[in-house]
């Protein structure tokens, strides 16, 4: 189903997620973040990374994505890591959460593909260190579709800082929109954290090489923090 807009002021026909059951924005806008700059990164890159001697495609933002971080990182092992076609299934929750979202993630990603060396060079400058726990996919639930290493946004090494500002528009539209979401008098939402969310377990198991099948309903709240 898809759920009720409100419109973000000073952006004109964006809107987000009305029916949003959280009022108090979390400390950190990373469960915002990290799932946009991940989709950046890694959506459009399985089929098109350079062939390795082996036959093996390698794509340094999907080798990052298998393996950074260890199991203490993941939740203590309670978290599974997230995949490329975890993060295909979560666009669904995502544009459902923020009218604007595909537009941010193609942005985005044009942005790091613009920067000095490109998209591996981003991933080289900036997707190498971790802080805190890993991320949910979708915002607080990890057990739907897994968690994403939590790349550092400290003060020293604020990496997700420095890979959104690449597109200065698209962060403002996202910082005002995130904004947006707890703002008072949205529509009434008895389910759990960002609504409900269902995915086709079968289709995750799907060729990387298409978007896997979505639906709608819940699970436990996670992390994301």
């Amino acid at each position: 189903r898809s759920r009720p807009q409100r419109p973000v002021e000073a952006f004109s026909g964006v809107t987000v997620a009305a029916d949003w059951p959280e009022r108090s924005a979390p400390k950190s806008g990373s469960a915002f973040y990290l799932p946009l700059i991940w989709s950046a990164l890694v959506l459009d890159r399985r089929e098109d990374a350079a062939e390795e001697g082996d036959g093996r495609r390698r794509c340094p933002a999907l080798d990052q994505l298998a393996s950074l971080g260890d199991a203490k990182h993941f939740h203590g092992g309670s978290a599974r890591r997230a995949t490329a076609a975890d993060l295909w299934a979560a666009q669904a929750f995502w544009q459902q959460v923020f009218s604007g979202w595909s537009d941010w993630v193609r942005r985005l990603r044009a942005s790091m593909d613009q920067f000095p060396g490109g998209r591996d060079a981003v991933v080289a400058a900036f997707v190498q260190r971790l802080s805190v726990t890993a991320c949910a996919v979708v915002y607080g639930d990890l057990r739907v579709l897994g968690a994403l290493p939590h790349i550092s946004n400290a003060r020293r090494n604020a990496d997700q800082d420095s890979m959104l500002e690449l597109d200065f528009d698209v962060r403002i539209e996202l910082e005002a929109s995130i904004a947006t979401l707890f703002l008072p008098g949205g529509v009434p939402c008895v389910t759990g954290a960002g609504a409900p969310f269902q995915v086709n377990a079968g289709s995750l198991g799907a060729s990387s090489s298409a978007p896997p099948q979505t639906g709608g309903s819940s699970g436990p709240r996670g992390g994301g923090a």
